[in-house]
């Protein structure tokens, strides 16, 4: 495992423990790709603390969407996520739909 591997496990482990200090989450162009927007979207399913999620420029495409929004459903606090830079698709978007129609705190999406 390396370094890199290691600190974002960290990441996803304080996103999952709902680390009440961890409000804001910038994963700006860090890499994670579709494996880490699905650790991070499993996380989301128990964190209530999360108000803004910076993801630009991850290499994230439909099926890494489609596990974020699952996370993004339901998520109480979370109010701005930023997805711009990525692969969304039309799988990723679609999901991303069904996301916001349940999950009303969301104020600003950002996929451009």
């Amino acid at each position: 495992m390396t370094t890199m591997d290691s600190k974002m496990r960290d990441v996803y482990n304080r996103v999952r423990r709902d680390d009440p200090s961890l409000t804001m989450l910038n994963l700006h162009n860090a890499c994670i790709g579709n494996q880490g927007a699905k650790d991070l979207g499993d996380a989301l399913h128990s964190n209530t603390h999360l108000v803004v999620l910076f993801l630009d420029d991850n290499g994230i495409s439909g099926s890494g969407c489609q596990a974020l929004a699952a996370g993004m459903a339901r998520h109480p606090a979370l109010k701005f996520v930023f997805l711009s830079y990525n692969s969304v698709g039309n799988s990723g978007a679609a999901a991303i739909t069904v996301a916001l129609k349940e999950n009303h705190i969301i104020q600003v999406l950002n996929l451009m």
